[in-house]
């Protein structure tokens, strides 16, 4: 699926990227509240270090949406997050960034961990569903403290 606004680009570097508009892409997707992130100093440097890469979707000069990466970019590659904007979902954002993020990373094995009724998105993205792995997982002591867990 092609990106319906030829306004929008995607970037691999967060010269772009401010923790304001970092945060406003979470809490769109229900990744917390805006208290959640006010106190998260360094916040893009944090999230975006080393062994970990980002892919920013912008339309015009606002961020709209992002994959995060983990990699050695050796073997292996773990997509953290793909996250776009409620008002700019389907819209072939999220695909986009998929691609670009099967691109950078094709010398390696690629995993994801999608929600569970997005699997379809990895599926057609070109990450099929593994019948031999499984996931374990516990909630962050910030979310149990804001009553997510």
């Amino acid at each position: 699926m092609a990106m319906e606004n030829e306004n929008i680009r995607i970037e691999e570097t967060t010269a772009n990227v401010t923790q304001d508009a970092l945060t406003n892409v979470y809490v769109s997707v229900n990744f917390g509240k805006h208290e959640n992130y006010k106190d998260l100093h360094d916040m893009v440097a944090g999230m975006f270090g080393p062994g970990v890469f980002g892919f920013f979707a912008f339309d015009n000069e606002n961020l709209i949406g992002l994959a995060r990466v983990y990699s050695d970019d050796y073997s292996v590659a773990w997509i953290a997050e793909i996250c776009v904007q409620t008002d700019y979902q389907k819209k072939g954002i999220g695909s986009a960034l998929l691609k670009r993020v099967n691109e950078r990373f094709q010398h390696t094995d690629l995993y994801a961990q999608p929600f569970v009724g997005q699997e379809a998105f990895c599926i057609k993205g070109g990450i099929p569903v593994s019948p031999k792995l499984a996931v374990c997982g516990r909630a962050s002591i910030h979310a149990k403290n804001a009553g997510k867990a």
